[in-house]
């Protein structure tokens, strides 16, 4: 958001910011939806997650819809993350999957990362009083669609009737985590969107602000969608494709 908030912040008294001259700098603002514990993964021993090498750090297995299921369920990115649980086996249900697997099982907590679909009306404006940089505070307007829940939900169910029509577990869904306890991984993206027009995007190709000979913006406001992925390497490939470029103008 700190490249919007410093375009916003070159309008003068009653003028235009740079960049802003069709009102699309601090547009599109993106995040991930992160759902923690949407679900509950009981599964056959048989299915269990190959080791990874010590030497390859830390890593979080994890679930990614194939091509049909993007398509039938909405084409938004989704990644299910699976962290090992302890079997509950007070719990009823659970002690019958178990049983149903012939006693050997594993569980997973399931955490989802999602995606939202960029709108226009997501935005941050500048806000009254000054930032401990001295820039125009913001205020940030961003509303999650309840197609990117909905989706999350569908990918589940989806999921869950695989498995128990293959005989390999149970999946149990919380629909509280999917649509009460919906938060954000920290990620925030758009801004200062990447397209070939002036009327729905800030930067081109390049990165360079239309109507600006020598300005570029780097960083994830530049994104037009957010995906499920952490963006950094993104971030970082557009940034070394950037400079390359600059070398080439230069």
């Amino acid at each position: 958001m700190g490249n919007a908030q410093i375009l916003l912040a070159s309008a003068p008294k009653g003028g235009v910011a740079i960049g802003n001259e069709t009102d699309q700098v601090g547009r599109y603002l993106m995040e991930h939806p992160h759902m923690y514990d949407c679900a509950r993964l009981v599964v056959s021993a048989e299915m269990m997650v190959p080791p990874i090498s010590d030497s390859f750090g830390g890593s979080i297995p994890a679930l990614v819809p194939n091509d049909t299921a993007f398509e039938q369920f909405g084409g938004l990115d989704t990644s299910f993350g699976l962290t090992p649980g302890a079997l509950k086996l007070d719990d009823g249900v659970e002690r019958y999957v178990i049983e149903s697997l012939g006693g050997s099982a594993l569980a997973f907590n399931v955490t989802c990362r999602s995606e939202m679909r960029p709108d226009a009306r997501n935005r941050v404006q500048l806000a009254e009083g000054t930032d401990p940089a001295g820039l125009p505070r913001l205020r940030a307007s961003c509303v999650i669609e309840s197609d990117a829940l909905r989706t999350v939900d569908d990918y589940l169910r989806y999921m869950g009737a695989s498995l128990a029509s293959e005989g390999q577990g149970r999946l149990r869904i919380d629909n509280e985590a999917i649509y009460s306890r919906v938060t954000g991984g920290g990620h925030t993206m758009g801004t200062t969107r990447m397209g070939n027009d002036s009327k729905t995007s800030v930067v081109d190709k390049d990165c360079r602000v239309h109507g600006y000979r020598n300005l570029y913006i780097a960083g994830s406001s530049v994104f037009t969608s957010g995906g499920y992925a952490n963006p950094t390497l993104t971030i970082v490939a557009l940034a070394a494709r950037l400079s390359d470029h600059l070398v080439d103008v230069a």
